[in-house]
């Protein structure tokens, strides 16, 4: 959904024209990511535990979550392509407040296991990889949103996703049925429909 909130957010506060087939794609997309992440969410259920899940505060949170990452988004991307400043000088100042509530929130939730073996501690190779490839993720996000849109970045999830399910059948031995493949397919239908550039030509007039 937050697909369409960020296309929603981009018309209003960029003035962005998305023309019927780009829409069109957009909600292909979103059928397309439930498909996929569907069967992924299944779990096994104990029929004898307790239930605790509460249906309204999850939508109303899934809601929430969806519109506000929305409108961050697309706030993010009107920084970087109206205001004065570079990619990086922008990465350095968000950079520099995530520290600052990175580290109070560490040490609420685990200044005494930093006391204990230091910040580092547990670290391994495989967990400084995951640091560099995030850091390294979020620099490319900034410049996909600089040279192209927050919609872009939405289909550039989507094929992360289709991926990741992929690379998971060799490494972790995950087992993908048809309904994957099928949204798989909506993924690639969606991309090539939201940029079909024949949409998006001016009607020719007639000479006289």
């Amino acid at each position: 959904m937050k697909v369409l909130t960020t296309a929603v957010f981009a018309v209003i506060m960029l003035s962005k024209r998305l023309v019927p087939n780009q829409w069109r794609a957009l909600f292909l997309l979103v059928l397309a990511a439930i498909l996929i992440e569907g069967p992924a969410q299944e779990r096994s259920i104990d029929p004898t535990a307790p239930k605790k899940d509460n249906n309204l505060i999850g939508v109303l949170a899934v809601t929430a979550m969806t519109v506000t990452s929305g409108f961050s988004g697309v706030y993010f991307e009107k920084v970087l392509k109206q205001m004065e400043g570079t990619i990086w000088e922008r990465n350095f100042q968000l950079s520099g407040w995530s520290i600052i509530f990175g580290a109070i929130s560490t040490v609420i939730f685990d200044g005494k296991k930093v006391l204990e073996s230091g910040f580092f501690g547990g670290y391994s190779w495989a967990a400084v990889a995951i640091v560099f490839t995030a850091a390294l993720g979020g620099l490319l996000t900034a410049v996909v949103m600089k040279y192209t849109d927050n919609i872009v970045k939405g289909f550039a999830t989507a094929i992360a996703i289709c991926l990741t399910s992929i690379l998971s059948v060799p490494l972790l031995g995950a087992h993908l049925n048809v309904i994957f493949w099928c949204g798989l397919g909506m993924v690639v239908t969606s991309i090539f429909n939201y940029g079909d550039s024949s949409f998006q030509k001016p009607p020719q007039t007639l000479p006289k």
